[in-house]
């Protein structure tokens, strides 16, 4: 008699104590100190000694290890044998190389004709039938739950085998971070924390399925979130479970988004950030594309320029309030004038109107489109959720529709300061700015019309810079430039030319705004000091 279940989703520790123990249990963050092998950590010492074809790179999911086979990878055969009868459950954490054709995950073999195999397109089950669940192979993290009960089965004991890292038919190519092996009953409820417990660390969703804590309380409903279950990630404290998440970002580590508390490390081992237990923040979307409602229609209680996908933040625990975390999120496809500001809707209203809505401006941007936002709490009100999303804000628009107030110092001379019109955090101090590309940058803006060039180089920079501008004809203005508050620090006079150069430094770091102004408008450039 052959029954299965085959669950297989987009998108490790010492044993879980309230669910049966599996029988082999390998993970990418236990090995020996040569990373030669990775331990068996049900306790049966049924080790993997690697080779030059698995191993370990910089490769990661959520911030989590992996073993990389970056070229085709036959298999492993495990020290198992197959029981006649048995109740099987496999749970196996990966993100495969793309291809058109399958890759082989794991394959237990019974005999010359009985075998389970399953690979990242199908599965093939003791009655030899073969279910198809994808054409191609995409290059996506993906939690794979299989479940199989025989009774009675003929084991050949001279072909019978177990294979991981590839089947009995196929190879394996790509990143593998998890592989566990249950062979007694496991409950409804213990498979539930088991995927949350994977689902968490590897920051991978759970379709249409709850989240559950140790202690069998649901920290997560589908149901109440169906229409936000989409990029499921948290920051999770449960050491009975073994999860202890600092930093993540759904998607297995690929979302426009990460949450963290302390610093943004490489690895989520590496952030040394203390938790309190059982303190939980889920966050989810709504699927919706990262772009911007344009519309001009909006009445003026509703906050205008709000993007498309939204999220809902969902807390539990009691000091989970208390977790002060970061956003780092990425919109590279945004213009160089643009600020991205969170909103944060306490009352879980998403129409975002603006006498209920918190507005934050990001500590810090990037070159290459990264916005940095700091001392976020969520849940304040201890409703149990809150809405947020992000609102696009484009700087050199407002400016060009805004003039500088002017006011008088003791010295006689004008002070030109910008305010806008916004709820900001008030950073005291900047923080280094991580940076993929150091190499220097001019940026390029043609909006006035008699503008040729105008640059700011080298962009980032440590302090020092040049800002040029060519213009068509001999031109009167100003350049302004503008630290993260908004407050003009310097204003440089444009006298007679139709060519300027100026060489200038910066001593804070942080984010500030380049405004060149003539008669025909406003030109911004965003400048990075880090």
């Amino acid at each position: 008699m052959v029954s299965f279940i085959i669950i297989s989703l987009l998108g490790f520790s010492q044993l879980i104590d309230t669910v049966p123990s599996p029988v082999l249990w390998y993970k990418a963050d236990s090995f020996n100190d040569s990373l030669s092998s990775i331990y068996d950590v049900s306790g049966n010492e049924k080790h993997i000694i690697l080779n030059q074809n698995l191993h370990f790179d910089d490769t990661l999911i959520n911030y989590q290890n992996c073993l990389i086979s970056d070229s085709v990878f036959n298999h492993v055969l495990l020290d198992y044998r197959i029981k006649d009868e048995c109740e099987l459950t496999v749970f196996s954490v990966y993100r495969p190389a793309a291809d058109k054709n399958a890759w082989g995950i794991w394959s237990m073999t019974f005999d010359t004709a009985a075998v389970i195999s399953i690979s990242t397109q199908d599965i093939k089950d003791l009655s030899n039938e073969t279910t198809i669940f994808a054409d191609t192979t995409d290059n996506y993290s993906v939690i794979n739950l299989l479940r199989q009960k025989w009774m009675h089965e003929n084991i050949d004991s001279t072909v019978s085998e177990l294979r991981i890292f590839g089947s009995d038919s196929l190879p394996y190519k790509g990143s593998f971070a998890e592989f566990m092996l249950y062979d007694t009953i496991m409950q409804k409820d213990d498979i539930t924390k088991v995927y949350t417990y994977l689902a968490i660390k590897y920051g991978i969703s759970i379709y249409q399925m709850d989240y559950m804590n140790s202690a069998r309380d649901t920290i997560w409903n589908y149901e109440k979130n169906e229409y936000f279950s989409n990029e499921v990630a948290g920051i999770v404290k449960d050491t009975i479970l073994n999860i202890d998440q600092k930093q993540s970002c759904a998607l297995g580590g690929t979302s426009i988004m990460d949450i963290y508390t302390g610093n943004l490390e490489e690895k989520n081992l590496d952030n040394e950030t203390v938790l309190n237990q059982y303190d939980f923040l889920i966050w989810s979307d709504n699927g919706n594309p990262f772009t911007f409602d344009q519309t001009d229609t909006l009445p003026d209680e509703y906050l205008k320029g709000i993007s498309l996908r939204k999220w809902k933040m969902t807390r539990s625990g009691v000091t989970a309030p208390d977790i002060n975390t970061k956003i780092k999120i990425a919109a590279p496809q945004l213009p160089d004038s643009t600020l991205l500001m969170l909103v944060i809707n306490r009352e879980t209203d998403y129409d975002f109107k603006t006498d209920s809505c918190e507005i934050i401006m990001p500590m810090n941007m990037d070159s290459t489109g990264n916005f940095y936002f700091e001392d976020i709490y969520w849940d304040v009100d201890r409703s149990g959720e809150d809405a947020f999303a992000f609102q696009y804000f484009d700087l050199a628009e407002y400016l060009a529709n805004n003039n500088y107030s002017n006011q008088e110092t003791d010295e006689d001379e004008e002070e030109y300061t910008q305010i806008l019109e916004f709820v900001q955090n008030n950073p005291e101090v900047l923080e280094d700015t991580p940076e993929e590309n150091e190499q220097d940058q001019a940026q390029e803006v043609n909006e006035i019309e008699e503008l040729s060039y105008f640059a700011v180089y080298p962009n980032p920079t440590t302090g020092e810079f040049s800002i040029e501008i060519v213009l068509d004809k001999v031109t009167d203005g100003k350049i302004s430039i503008l630290d993260e508050n908004s407050r003009v620090t310097e204003v440089i006079s444009l006298n007679g030319s139709d060519r300027y150069m100026f060489n200038k430094r910066i001593a804070v770091k942080g984010c500030y705004l380049v405004v060149l102004e003539t008669e025909q408008g406003k030109e911004t450039v965003k400048l990075v000091v880090k």
